[in-house]
């Protein structure tokens, strides 16, 4: 279900003075205060018939660069006829006064600054793709052993960082498959040989005499090796296809002798046939599936695989399906995070390419009631319509769930189905009648999607700008405590998964040309409803951000690695795509409600959406939720309403078994970057706000609570090195039941607290029925869940 109002995205603008943040930075202005326009315009230089343009702009433009543009309608804009620099000469405050000349160009002419981030991908062709990997690799390859079969340090599994090599395997080998590609990339006068360094690792890490072997055969089928046996299965296969399509792939398919066959052979036979509650089922599907096919094809080194395997693991994937693309990935957890992009859907999606050429009837999985490539495939298709309105206009999404760290892995899928959609999925072979990339999601928009999102690490620093060095964190003062135990270095490059899925297609696709189209956080303010998981999208334009809502998944702490892990990560009601989280160490109040001194929501036991059916068509609905809380003495229940109006959320809580105890309600972790002091708090007669550099959280008590106040702290925040929570506070509550409710935002830019507050204008319970009025004069009422 989805409410939506038209309300065009604009460019983040903290102070709210006109110019854009990213414009501030090169102009050399404070982003944070407002400050007059930057630029004048002489008119036509007498007798010279140009334009001139002067602006003060930063001294140092290496990464910030503004360059002035015209035009003559409005729409069509250029450099090429622009002097930038006619002349230079001091300004004040160290910023330099630059005139840039306009050449003579028609009847009229316009003429505007625009800021890039030289750090940035300005536009996403399959050159600027290539590069950027490139980049990559010169990294990637001064970490290498000297066998080529892991990274020169040691993992986070207690040996090898084989990771480091065999998950860079799927940009190699998807490098290689296309014909008229070069074996060789070269980057800043740095050649990596991609051909060879496939090759090697291929041949060194399957060779039982060498000491820097991937550690095969396992006696554990936990062990992690188990998780990368398909990059080699993948990676063999389709440098054999790439020998077909007469691809440079095929030249290092040629040098691998029947013994190295054998080795690979037995490294994927070595990997066992485990049986798994949750996605690594499909990775042994994919082991399989890749030696029969090679098999199939006369390869005849590749042997032993099961056909009862790969069907019962991918029976046993179904059994997890809840529905429309919704996989939990437990078999007694109701969780659902990225593992389905970036694991479930896309692994699902290689076992049919390469089955490419089987029939619907031979891709029906025995036991499942019929389902094979096409149902699979259109649930895949449905459950992209749900992931394209997670990213926000700057092509960010929330930062929630485990293994955050590998980043813009995330996309894989939406790739996928591309690739499969042009290959595959044509009137002559699978001719599935629907497309996999749901027809919404045009290419010009998964085109700006992929440019923005890889841009959003670019320009957080989440890539180092010098080394090229893919960072764990969101940002460089991300916390360690982001990633799990079980993350490392080589951990991190599963983010290679989308180039892999991207190098599928030609260099010639029109992908790589296709006109941006704009997402529809950018065009549209919404909140959508998917029932599967119990999340409500809230997309927030004049907000600069956009929320999560998780009214229902839940993944299980209780084990203590389980804890460490992933605390934090599923347990808040809101999780923002700008503003970050504490994480497992950090503090559990923000975004939560905490019922004495150390407890705090973890797994919600109910949740649903409320939509009365008296409502206005753009008036969203009300999540419900329900959870329980170990206090001293018992149990506390927590049945919680969330209303929303613009940027807020109204949270309601009605608790039992609390009496005596202290109750807190959190808002956003608001963070701060190291050697920023941010401005103390302000306080209204019944809310507390705050403000950083990265933008402003608020909190007010409305009902029951009869304090505000502050916490802070250092590291342990999934983006900033320090962070502050705003939060309402009830000391001690009294007798068996108590309603408490707070007014909660955050921003990506300062706002007014007090016109915040005065949004709500009339707040009542009513028995269990909670009534509030908004000062627009629309109303919403909603029943706690029994």
């Amino acid at each position: 279900f989805e409410t939506a109002r038209e309300r065009r995205a604009t460019a983040p603008d903290y102070d709210g003075d006109g110019v854009a943040d990213l414009a501030e930075r090169g102009l050399g202005t404070a982003v944070t205060v407002p400050e007059a326009p930057p630029a004048t315009f002489t008119g036509l230089v007498p007798g010279a018939g140009v334009l001139d343009a002067s602006y003060l702009r930063a001294a140092d433009v290496s990464r910030y660069q503004p360059k002035v543009e015209s035009s003559g309608d409005l729409s069509n804009w250029s450099s090429a006829n622009v002097t930038q620099e006619h002349a230079v000469q001091p300004g004040p405050g160290g910023r330099l006064e630059v005139t840039a000349r306009i050449a003579e160009g028609g009847q009229r002419r316009f003429a505007r600054i625009r800021v890039t981030d030289r750090q940035q991908i300005e536009e996403l062709t399959f050159g600027e793709l290539r590069d950027f990997w490139a980049r990559l690799l010169t990294y990637w390859v001064t970490q290498l052993n000297a066998a080529g079969t892991a990274r020169n340090a040691n993992g986070a599994h207690g040996g090898a960082d084989f990771e480091w090599v065999l998950r860079m395997m799927w940009p190699l080998g998807g490098w290689l498959s296309q014909p008229g590609r070069p074996a060789q990339l070269t980057w800043n006068g740095t050649t990596v040989d991609v051909a060879e360094r496939l090759r090697v690792a291929l041949v060194n890490g399957t060779d039982p005499a060498n000491g820097s072997k991937w550690p095969y055969p396992v006696t554990n089928q936990g062990n992690q090796i188990v998780v990368e046996g398909p990059q080699v299965a993948w990676t063999a296969w389709l440098l054999h296809q790439s020998k077909l399509a007469g691809a440079s792939g095929g030249a290092v398919w040629d040098a691998l002798t029947a013994a190295h066959r054998t080795n690979i052979q037995s490294f994927l036979a070595g990997m066992g046939n485990g049986t798994y509650s949750n996605n690594w089922n499909l990775f042994i599907v994919l082991n399989h599936e890749g030696r029969k096919r090679l098999q199939a094809a006369g390869v005849t080194e590749f042997n032993s695989w099961s056909q009862s395997v790969i069907h019962d693991r991918l029976k046993l994937m179904q059994e997890m399906h809840r529905g429309g693309g919704w996989y939990a990935d437990s078999d007694v957890e109701n969780a659902f995070d990225d593992y389905l992009p970036w694991v479930i859907l896309p692994h699902q999606m290689l076992y049919f390419i390469m089955g490419n050429g089987d029939s619907q009837a031979a891709s029906v999985i025995p036991g499942t009631g019929g389902r094979g490539r096409a149902e699979i495939l259109a649930d895949t298709s449905n459950w992209l319509k749900f992931q394209i309105r997670t990213f926000d206009a700057l092509g960010r999404n929330p930062e929630y769930g485990r293994s955050s760290t590998y980043k813009f892995a995330r996309l894989t899928t939406l790739a996928l189905a591309y690739v499969i959609d042009r290959q595959w999925n044509t009137p002559d072979r699978w001719n599935l009648g629907f497309s996999v990339l749901p027809e919404e999601i045009t290419p010009g928009m998964l085109r700006r999607l992929i440019r923005l999102h890889i841009n959003h690490y670019l320009a957080n620093g989440a890539i180092d700008p010098v080394t090229h060095r893919i960072l764990l964190g969101q940002t460089p003062e991300s916390a360690s405590q982001v990633q799990e135990v079980y993350i490392s270095e080589g951990s991190n490059l599963w983010s290679m998964f989308l180039l892999g899925a991207l190098f599928l297609l030609p260099d010639n696709d029109p992908l790589w040309s296709t006109p941006e189209e704009p997402l529809p956080a950018e065009e549209f303010a919404y909140e959508s409803w998917f029932e599967k998981p119990g999340f409500l999208i809230r997309n927030l334009p004049a907000q600069g951000h956009l929320e999560l809502i998780n009214a229902r998944t839940w993944k299980d702490e209780t084990q203590a690695w389980a804890s460490q892990s992933y605390g934090n990560k599923y347990s808040k009601f809101t999780y923002s795509s700008h503003l970050g989280y504490c994480t497992r160490s950090g503090n559990r109040l923000d975004q939560n409600v905490m019922v004495g001194t150390s407890t705090w929501r973890v797994r919600p036991l109910t949740g649903s959406y409320f939509l009365r059916t008296d409502r206005a068509p753009d008036e969203p609905g009300v999540v419900r939720t329900s959870h329980e809380q170990v206090v001293s003495g018992g149990t506390a229940r927590i049945r919680t309403l969330m209303f929303f109006k613009e940027g807020v959320q109204l949270r309601v809580h009605r608790i039992t078994g609390a009496n005596g105890l202290r109750i807190r309600d959190g808002g956003y972790a608001l963070g701060h970057p190291s050697g920023e002091t941010p401005a103390a708090p302000v306080y209204g007669s019944d809310w507390v706000y705050l403000e950083s550099s990265v933008g402003a959280a608020m909190v007010a008590r409305v009902h029951g609570y009869t304090a505000l106040s502050t916490l802070s702290g250092t590291g342990n925040h999934s983006r900033s090195a320090a962070w502050r929570i705003p939060y309402a506070e009830l000391p001690s509550a009294g007798g068996a039941s108590v309603d408490v409710a707070s007014l909660i935002q955050g921003s990506a830019s300062r706002f007014d607290p007090a016109a915040v507050r005065a949004l709500l204008t009339s707040f009542s319970i009513d028995g269990n029925t909670v009534q509030v009025v908004w000062s627009d004069g629309s109303v919403a009422a909603a029943d706690f869940e029994p």
